[in-house]
Order: C-alpha cells, then sequence, then structure tokens
C-alpha cells in the first residue's frame, strides 16, 4: 500500500510506503490493512514503551441479557470515545478484543513523558465513563466501569503473525506485567507498576495500595493507584524544575534581567529562549521570575505562563491558556460566571466594546463547532473573526501592561497553534510602534523554544534571541557536586556522569535519581558508595524517552542510517557506513543528521568523513533500539570489512573487540580487547583500557587451559589499569595471578614486585608497599636492571618523605 504524500494530520512530506507518520505518529493503514512494513524494510526496534490494559467492569453480566448487536454498538461508541481521550495523549490504539483495549504511549512514537500521558488518559477515560452511564444503561441495561493496568519497559515493536498478515505491535515483559494489573484492578480501578509510579508520582495524586502477587514474577510487586491530577501541574512541574541545582547560566539570567529592566522603563520586550530539551531553558524562566520579587515595584508584576502539560501538540494552545489564565477562568465555571468574570476585568481596563466578550469566547473555544461551516463567505468570515479576536487579546494585554508590569511566559512554543504565533507577530509589530511612541508599556513575553523551530515572525526584529550552550565540563562537576552532597561520590561516576551527559542538566539530573532510587548508588555513613561498577550504569527511561522521541521526528532512511552508524561506534567514517547501509541517498540522510544535531563532523580522512554522534546518550539508545538479530548480523559484517585494517588502524580496536563479542568467537574477542586495552594504557586513558581489558580477562578465566604468555600478559596489564583507576582488589589479584606465571625471568619478576609494591603504595598501606620494593631491590641487585632500580628507589624515598 503506497503512504499519501502528506500526513493527514500534520501535513509532513511522507517517505514511500511509510505504514505511520514519522512526525506525529499517525497510523497510515486502514483497520483492514495493518500490516507491518515488509521485513526487507523495517523489521522492528527495541524502544521504552508504556502499556495501557483496559477493560469493561460487569460486561460479562451486561451483554448476557442484551441483544448482541446492541452490545457491539455500545462497544464501539465506549471505545471510540475512551480512544478520543487516549489520542488527546498521544497514545495508539494496539487491539481491542471482546471488551479490552491495549493502547501504546511510545511507539509509533516516543515522548519524553510518555508515562505521564499513559497516566492523564487513564484519568480521562474514568471520567468519560461516568458521561457514558445513561448510554450504556440505555442500550444494554447496565452500566459498567472500567478496570486499567499500566506499565512502561522495554519491548519489541514490530511486525507479528503469519506473513501477509502481519500486525504492529508489542512483545515483552513489560506488556505482561501491564495486563496482569489490569486483571487484579476491580471497580473502575486504575493501577500502575512501580517503574510507572517513579515517573509520574511528581504530577499525581497516588493511594499506595498492598503489593500483590504475580504469575511469573518472584516475590511481591508494589502497586499504586492514582487518584487526581495533583492542584496545579504547572506548580508540580515548577517543584521538579526548582530541584535542579541553577548553574551555568546567569549570563542568560543577566541578559533577561536586563530586558525586564528596560520593561519597567516603559518599552516592551520580546525574548525567544532557545535551547535543546534538558538544558534548563523551564528553569532559567522560573529563576527569572523568582527574581521579580527583588525589584521595586509600584505594583506587583503579572505572570502568566503558559504550558504544554502533556497533551499532543495539537491540543496546545498558549493563547487560551494565558487569557484564562487572565480572567481567572476554571474548568467548572458557569457561562453567567465566565461573562462575570470578563466583564469585571475589562471594566477595570476600560475596555466597552459589546463585541469584546464574543471575542474572548472565540478565543477560548467556548462556541466548538458552532462556527464550522464549507460555505466560502462562512469561511472569510471565520478568518476575520479569528484575526479580531487576536487583535483583542493584543490589545487586553497592552492595556493591562499600560497598569501594572506584565510578564507573559510561552513554554514548548514548537508544539504551539497558529494562533499564538500571530498573537506574537502582532504583539512584535505594536511594541515596536509603542517604542517609537516613547514607550509606556511594562510588558515583557519571553518565547522558549527548541533551536530548530523557525518563528514565522514576518521580518519584525526581536529584541534578543538567548540560545543556551551545554554546561562546560567544571560546570558538570559543580552540579553532580550540589546533586549529591556528601562525601565519597566515586571519581570515576563523576568522570562517566560529566563525559555522557554532554553538559545535559536534565541528564545529569535523571541518570543521578536513577541511581539513587535503584539502589546503585547509595548513602553510608555520610558517603556515597556504587553497589556495581560504573561502566554497568544503565541510562534512565526519562532520558531514553527524550531521546526516542527525537529519533521518532526522523525518516526510515535517516533513522536507519543513524541506527547503522550507532553499530560502527561513537565515531564512524562514511566509508564505512556507505558499505553497511543500503540506502538511496546516504549523504542527504547524513547532511539531515547533521542540520538535527544528532551527529557532526569529526574530521576527514583519505576515504571521507569522520563523524561522531553528538552526545554519547545518544547513541546508545540508537543502538538500544536496534533489534538483537539486527545488531549480531551488522556486527559480523562490520567485523568482516574491517578486520584486515586492524594493524593499520588503531581506532579500530575497541570496534572490532565489541563486534566479535557480539558475534561469540571468544579467541578474537580477548584478542582485540587486549589491543584495546594496551592502545588506551599507553595513551594513559586508564578507564577504557580498565574496561576493555577486565573484558577479556573475565572470557580468558573462563577457558579451561588458556595460553600462559597471553593469560600473563593480560593479567598484569589489568593490574596496572585496575591500580590507576582505584580498582585495587582486582590489581591484587592480577598481579597475583602474573606472578605465578613468570617462569625463570627474573626483570618480570622484579618488575612485579614492584607494582605490587606501587598497588599498597597507592592504598596507603606503606609497610606492605616497601616490604614489596624491597624484594625488587633484592632482585635487580643481582641481575643489571639499572631503570628498574632507579624508579624502585625514587618511590622508596618518597615513601619515607611521606612517612
Amino acid at each position: 500500500m503506497m503512504s499519501p504524500a502528506n500526513c493527514p494530520v500534520c501535513q509532513t512530506p511522507l517517505p514511500a510506503d511509510a505504514r505511520y507518520c514519522p512526525q506525529c505518529g499517525k497510523a497510515l493503514f486502514t483497520p483492514d490493512n495493518r500490516s507491518a512494513p515488509a521485513a526487507d524494510n523495517w523489521v522492528g526496534e527495541r524502544r521504552q514503551v508504556t502499556i495501557l490494559f483496559a477493560d469493561l467492569g460487569s460486561f460479562t453480566a451486561a451483554s448476557e441479557k442484551a441483544d448482541p448487536e446492541d452490545v457491539i454498538d455500545m462497544l464501539n461508541t465506549v471505545f471510540t470515545r475512551l480512544m478520543l481521550e487516549c489520542e488527546k495523549e498521544g497514545g495508539y490504539l494496539d487491539k481491542t478484543v471482546g471488551d479490552e483495549m491495549m493502547v501504546l504511549f511510545g511507539a509509533p512514537k516516543a515522548h519524553e513523558d510518555d508515562p505521564v500521558r499513559a497516566v492523564r488518559a487513564a484519568l480521562a477515560m474514568q471520567k468519560e465513563m461516568k458521561n457514558l452511564a445513561g448510554f450504556m444503561r440505555r442500550k444494554v441495561g447496565r452500566i459498567c466501569d472500567i478496570n486499567i493496568g499500566i506499565n512502561t519497559g522495554s519491548v519489541v515493536w514490530g511486525g507479528l503473525g503469519p506473513e501477509g498478515h502481519t500486525q504492529l505491535t508489542v512483545i515483552g515483559d513489560a506488556v505482561n506485567l501491564a495486563a496482569r494489573l489490569e486483571d487484579y484492578a476491580d471497580g473502575g480501578q486504575i493501577i500502575v507498576s512501580e517503574a510507572v509510579y517513579h515517573r509520574t508520582k511528581d504530577l499525581f495524586e497516588y493511594e499506595i495500595l498492598e503489593a500483590i502477587e504475580v504469575k511469573g514474577k518472584s516475590g511481591y510487586i508494589p502497586i499504586f493507584a492514582p487518584l487526581r491530577e495533583k492542584e496545579s501541574t504547572r506548580k508540580a512541574r515548577e517543584e521538579v524544575a526548582n530541584t535542579v541545582p541553577f548553574i551555568g547560566r546567569g549570563q542568560e539570567l543577566d541578559l533577561l534581567h536586563a530586558h525586564w529592566s528596560r520593561t519597567g522603563a516603559g518599552y516592551p520586550q520580546i525574548v525567544l529562549l532557545k535551547g535543546e530539551a534538558g538544558l534548563g531553558k523551564s528553569r532559567l524562566a522560573q529563576e527569572f521570575i523568582n527574581g521579580l520579587s527583588t525589584y521595586s515595584h509600584a505594583k506587583h508584576p503579572l505572570v502568566l505562563m503558559a504550558q504544554n502539560t502533556s497533551s499532543n501538540h495539537e491540543a496546545y494552545h498558549p493563547l487560551a491558556q494565558i487569557t484564562e489564565q487572565y480572567f481567572g477562568l476554571v474548568a467548572n465555571d458557569t457561562e453567567v460566571i465566565r461573562r462575570r468574570k470578563i466583564e469585571d476585568r475589562i471594566s477595570a481596563l476600560g475596555i466597552t466594546s459589546n463585541k469584546f466578550i464574543p471575542l474572548m469566547g472565540y478565543l477560548l473555544g467556548w462556541y466548538g463547532t458552532q462556527l464550522d461551516s464549507d460555505d466560502p463567505e462562512a469561511q472569510q468570515n471565520l478568518a476575520y473573526l479569528q484575526i479580531a479576536a487576536i487583535d483583542a487579546a493584543v490589545d487586553l494585554f497592552f492595556k493591562q501592561a499600560s497598569r501594572r508590569p506584565t510578564l507573559i511566559v510561552i513554554d514548548d512554543l514548537q508544539w504551539g497553534d497558529d494562533q499564538i504565533i500571530e498573537w506574537l507577530n502582532r504583539v512584535l509589530t505594536a511594541s515596536q510602534m509603542v517604542r517609537i511612541q516613547s514607550g509606556g508599556f511594562q510588558l515583557m513575553v519571553v518565547a522558549i523554544s527548541r533551536p530548530r523551530f523557525d518563528i514565522p515572525l514576518n521580518n519584525v526584529k526581536i529584541n534578543n534571541v538567548i540560545e543556551l550552550s551545554p554546561l562546560s565540563e567544571a560546570e558538570r562537576r559543580e552540579m553532580i557536586s550540589q546533586i549529591l552532597p556528601g562525601e565519597g561520590v566515586p571519581a570515576t561516576l563523576i568522570t562517566r556522569l560529566a563525559k555522557e551527559s554532554e553538559g545535559n542538566p536534565f541528564y545529569l539530573l535523571e541518570v543521578t535519581r536513577e541511581l539513587v532510587q535503584s539502589g546503585q548508588l547509595i548513602l553510608s555513613s555520610g558517603r556515597w558508595e556504587l553497589t556495581r561498577t560504573v561502566d554497568q550504569i544503565e541510562v534512565p527511561h526519562s532520558v531514553e524517552g527524550l531521546v526516542m522521541a527525537k529519533l521518532d521526528t526522523l525518516t526510515p532512511a535517516d533513522r536507519r542510517v543513524l541506527q547503522h552508524a550507532s553499530v560502527i561506534g561513537m565515531t564512524f567514517d562514511e566509508k564505512l557506513l556507505k558499505e553497511i547501509t543500503p540506502v538511496e541517498n546516504l549523504d542527504a540522510s547524513l547532511e539531515n543528521l547533521l542540520r538535527q544535531g544528532l551527529i557532526r563532523e569529526a574530521g576527514s580522512t583519505d576515504t571521507g568523513r569522520v563523524f561522531s554522534f553528538a552526545q554519547a546518550v545518544v547513541r546508545e539508545v540508537t543502538y538500544n533500539s536496534i533489534l538483537r538479530k539486527t545488531r549480531r548480523e551488522l556486527h559480523e559484517l562490520i567485523a568482516d570489512l574491517t578486520a584486515g585494517e586492524i594493524h593499520s588502524a588503531a581506532q579500530n580496536f575497541e570496534a572490532l573487540a565489541h563486534d566479535y563479542a557480539t558475534r561469540g568467537q571468544d579467541e578474537k574477542m580477548i584478542a582485540y580487547n587486549w589491543l584495546a586495552g594496551r592502545h588506551a594504557l599507553e595513551k594513559f586513558n586508564f578507564e577504557v583500557a580498565f574496561h576493555h581489558l577486565q573484558m577479556a580477562w573475565d572470557t580468558m578465566i573462563e577457558i579451561p587451559k588458556p595460553n600462559p604468555e597471553i593469560y600473563q600478559n593480560l593479567a598484569e596489564a589489568l593490574g596496572d589499569a585496575g591500580t590507576f583507576t582505584s580498582h585495587f582488589n582486582q590489581a591484587a589479584i592480577c598481579y597475583q595471578t602474573a606472578w605465578n606465571l613468570i617462569k625463570n625471568d627474573p626483570e618480570r619478576q622484579a618488575s612485579i614486585y614492584y607494582k605490587m609494591g606501587r598497588l599498597h603504595f597507592y592504598q596507603g598501606d606503606f609497610s606492605a608497599a616497601l616490604e614489596d620494593y624491597q624484594q625488587a631491590l633484592n632482585i635487580t641487585a643481582e641481575y643489571p636492571y639499572p631503570q628498574l632500580r632507579a624508579q624502585i628507589e625514587a618511590e622508596i624515598r618518597l615513601l619515607y618523605d611521606l612517612g
């Protein structure tokens, strides 16, 4: 089936044979033709998904005495209404079976907050079931409730079924647990797993339920029931944002305050704040708002803030949000109360037009579909009405700003609707005019957006664009120290977090939260300790969601190129990528990925350009999205293509070691990890050296009769790497192993004694260090090894100086 040229929802151009829109996730196939893409184009992928199962309580009793035609009519209507609530949150209907439905959040399109979206959808579904009570009673003589189970986790998303009849779905243990939770829910309950709870508890009020036993799971499973959204989602988001230490944004904060000072002088200011997800745009805006209290204002500033609180981008109407905030409108206001609130406000501002309230009503969506029409004249009138309503909103806030300092913050502008863009255009034009007329309006608008969102501002000059950059190395380390106050944070952990975060505060916060919550990092007697090695730390799901959301905006070809590049490594060259990636226009895909900021050029060779991933977390999430079978095939292909170049291309050591490990070829895996580790030792990159040598060692010790020379060399090298990375126990084991394997080689014996002495020295055990140093000196006194002897004597002098 050929896909349409453009997505019917967001109008994004679609690649041929697309099964869903790569931008908004809209399904492009009919219920009768839901087969997955052909295996040669797309075979599936691994990803983090939140799964919602729902079934109708009391359905069996309701359907027993009702006519089957009425039952089907009831089910179709109920499912349609419930699915509308899920689609508002970006949900995707996987299937319906009888009275049960399965909805996915995170496939085919991921979002940073899929668990939040699922819980919000579940609460909305509960509410909608109450609205459907009368309909169900009329149709089947009984009112059904809805029981819901939600879990989040790693799944495989792909086609399942006989050839020619495959359907898109997800498979994995996370799906099974979601289904079990739904089975356990009763009486219209929503039950979520611990994983969902931890990712949503800042935004929803929960009842902690008694843990349950689940078939196929050992021990008891904690469960939780969401009751309602917290009183103010916006305030909850601010609380979460304020847990991020405010570091490295002083210059940007000063710029915002400089613009506020000009606002106070009566000159309206419009500022565009840009930055990648997670760099702290909202945190900076909140810090700025908090700082307004330090000014000596005649009247306290009015602050209005619009945010996309998790609905899909089509449902985000920032101008309506700030207008509702301004008039103090709430959901349960009657029409009379709404009108009275607006009348009171505009009367104080001197607005007397009898058209103003109807215009505000249009802006706020009071009239629903009453204004829809296919008549050209009616459509033209509607266009005039839209502009008139936006102009009225511009006039409203300028009048307010003439009486009181007003700050309007529009977050997530990249998801805003046409109304807010047109309103910004007109505010900019009006601001320019009032500045010419010597000001008098204390209005400041801060628009917050992702960097690659181009706002059509009709060539009106914006006051300032502030673009956030990643934190510096020093700022990253300072932030880690503030997130983890106390002593003993392992230096290896700080180094890894600082490096892999690429200066993203959100990453630093989320990964440390995950480490503490999962028990991988514990505080014991005032000191932090890791319960697993640094290289075993996993990227938290919230960061995976953030990165996966970005990957889901790519075309299928660009995504395949990025996935294949991730198998090559953090750095990859154009020539090798072309050899393993069968796409028509690789150059175009690389340019697209460069523009998206996912990769960057890292240099060039005689065979072409060299690229690297912009962030380590992007490469990790991309790699983990590939099916294991596909990974193995690509690793085997890469290993075969590059093995002949190993001696002339040291940078391939690491890639080849990984390739042969995935293929289960132990001998080559040991050899190339040994080479990669030795190469890293020579470059004084001790963490990388330890990682590769440890992998080789773990495999070597399982071999019944390993080659003694290789075993000895590996043991000594791993002992060196372990000494310099504070893995002292491992270093001691390795040096002892190397000593036991030495035969008739006094120089190697002296060297091992010296290294064992150095190991004790680093541990602060000076007496043991001196004993080993002396053993080494005794050997060098009998055999002429002047360079080694001089090195030992120098360290003994240092030891006496310290002792």
